[in-house]
């Protein structure tokens, strides 16, 4: 059995399905707070996606420790090494008679 499967604020007795799914992935969907059925006591009537999608638990906030708090003494973990960045490359600007001189080298 298709179940109809209508958008968020449609208004399933005027507006037409979107898909049409199976009675296990809408009854999923219900039970996971994802949707609601259109009528409660006739399933083949189809469900409504709600407003706004539950995906789960949020993963929870990372907390930051001091270095001092691990029990190091320097500000260096064991393992790891501060690698800085890469330094600029510095632009040589030329002028048309370094060309020259370079280019008649070259050919000479």
């Amino acid at each position: 059995m298709r179940i109809p499967v209508f958008a968020r604020r449609s208004n399933p007795s005027v507006d037409r399905p979107f898909l049409k799914k199976s009675l296990f992935y809408v009854t999923e969907q219900v039970n996971a707070g994802r949707a609601d059925w259109v009528d409660p006591s006739s399933p083949a009537r189809g469900i409504i996606c709600r407003e706004l999608l539950y995906f789960g638990e949020r993963a929870q906030r990372v907390e930051t420790v001091a270095i001092s708090k691990l029990g190091f003494t320097t500000g260096e973990i064991p393992g790891l090494r501060w690698v800085g960045p890469k330094p600029k490359i510095q632009l040589v600007t030329t002028t048309p008679a370094d060309f020259q001189q370079y280019a008649g080298a070259a050919t000479a």
